[in-house]
């Protein structure tokens, strides 16, 4: 956070030629955090192992589909550009001053997640499951407007 500040300049050697530069620009925001990934889907069921009766044979049945994968985690979201308070420069009557005051700047929010994989058993052949959806990236964090810069002319005392 760019605070509060209260500037008195009262007398500037060596700048004849090249006026004083202020400066200021709050800090950016810290980026958001990856999502998690997915956890993988279940394993099907076995399917009934079939049966021989009087008078006909019930054929085994198909194994259960396997499950699909967990969704991906969503990315954290990017934190806030910093807070800007005003600044008040003092200088003395006709004192060369530049000023530039800049936005602070929000950070990108976090990847989302990967899917998790789709459930199955490779001793298995019956149907494998579909992988789990990505999680969503994050939002970015906001900027900020840059601090207010007021510069007054007037006699310094010592």
């Amino acid at each position: 956070m760019c605070k509060l500040a209260d500037l008195r300049i009262g007398r500037l050697i060596g700048f004849d030629l090249v006026p004083l530069r202020l400066f200021s620009q709050a800090g950016c925001g810290a980026p958001g955090g990856a999502g998690g990934k997915g956890g993988q889907g279940g394993t099907g069921g076995k399917g009934g192992k079939g049966t021989e009766s009087i008078d006909k044979t019930i054929p085994p049945s198909l194994a259960g589909s396997h499950g699909r994968g967990g969704r991906g985690g969503n990315g954290g979201q990017g934190g806030n550009g910093g807070l800007s308070s005003n600044i008040f420069v003092q200088v003395a009557p006709g004192s060369p001053i530049e000023v530039l005051s800049l936005p602070s700047e929000g950070c990108a929010g976090g990847a989302g997640g990967a899917g998790g994989l789709p459930g199955g058993n490779l001793e298995y052949s019956d149907p494998v499951g579909a992988p789990g959806a990505c999680g969503s990236d994050g939002a970015s964090g906001k900027s900020r407007p840059g601090a207010s810069i007021f510069v007054f002319e007037s006699a310094l005392e010592h």
